[in-house]
């Protein structure tokens, strides 16, 4: 019943991480250091690879490099988070710091996504008006 850390999007505090540990167990954290990392290797990148492809057709230039310079960030935060969340899986004790490191990076991505898919969804809401209007 626990939620992944990367499903966690307003962090989680060392006591969260530690019994989400205890829950998974050995061959849950094999599992996740295993299947999950490695679908989480290709996704940060083809997803704002996605976004940026957008806001290059939907944003004027400069809206469109700041948009994807945020899309690139949540990449990279998701693959520093995944590094930090490796490291908590491969410790039998993990300290607080590294779970508040962890979830930092956690919640930076989550911030850094929910900017840009805010983005997306007023760009294309704006192009739809834009379309709408002048189709009557």
């Amino acid at each position: 019943g626990n939620m992944p850390f990367d499903l966690r999007p307003m962090g989680y505090t060392p006591q969260d991480a530690r019994a989400f540990l205890s829950a998974l167990g050995d061959e849950g954290r094999a599992f996740y250091r295993g299947v999950q990392h490695w679908l989480d290797l290709v996704f940060p990148g083809l997803f704002a690879l996605s976004l940026i492809l957008a806001f290059s057709r939907l944003a004027s230039r400069s809206l469109a490099l700041i948009l994807s310079a945020v899309a690139a960030a949540a990449a990279g935060f998701d693959w520093a988070e995944n590094a930090a969340v490796a490291g908590l899986l491969t410790d039998p004790a993990p300290t607080d710091a590294a779970i508040a490191a962890a979830s930092r990076l956690t919640l930076l991505k989550s911030v850094a996504v929910t900017i840009a898919m805010t983005a997306l969804v007023v760009l294309l809401l704006h192009r739809g008006w834009r379309r709408w209007r002048t189709a009557g």
